[in-house]
């Protein structure tokens, strides 16, 4: 028993510091787009550059997470088995015929199990850039 709780310790440390290194790169990647924004966007440093640096930071991390995690539920799969078909057939004079469609869904499925989900610690990283850019546009319209 005591062998299961040290494994289940282990492993939510590994998991826990790599999300949470994967949170904190979308937080600082978040902050150099809003600083690249107020500082050389069309409004430098006024309040509307700080809401457009702030919307823009919001929506890239929203979109990076969320690609990375329809990506990761297999939206591009018939894609990449595609794509890696016809590069082994133009480029390989033997082409990769016992790898079906079905058995190359079946690999994908199975690796996705053990690896991480990222897509939710960038998501959660746009949060408060999210709340930011909600309380700013609510100050926008009530005090302009």
């Amino acid at each position: 028993m005591e062998k299961k709780n040290n494994k289940f310790i282990l492993n939510f440390k590994k998991y826990f510091i790599s999300y949470l290194i994967s949170f904190i790169i979308g937080i600082f990647v978040g902050a150099i787009i809003f600083v690249l924004m107020f500082f050389a966007g069309p409004n430098v440093m006024t309040f509307v550059g700080a809401l457009d640096g702030l919307s823009v930071a919001t929506l890239s991390l929203l979109g990076v997470g969320g690609l990375m995690f329809v990506a990761h539920e297999g939206m591009f799969d018939s894609l990449t088995y595609g794509f890696n078909q016809l590069t082994t057939s133009m480029f390989n004079k033997k082409a990769n015929r016992y790898n079906d469609y079905p058995t190359y869904l079946e690999n994908k499925r199975t690796s996705r199990k053990s690896s991480a989900n990222y897509f939710a610690s960038i998501l959660f990283s746009s949060i408060p850039y999210l709340i930011a850019t909600i309380i700013m546009f609510i100050l926008s319209k009530t005090l302009f």
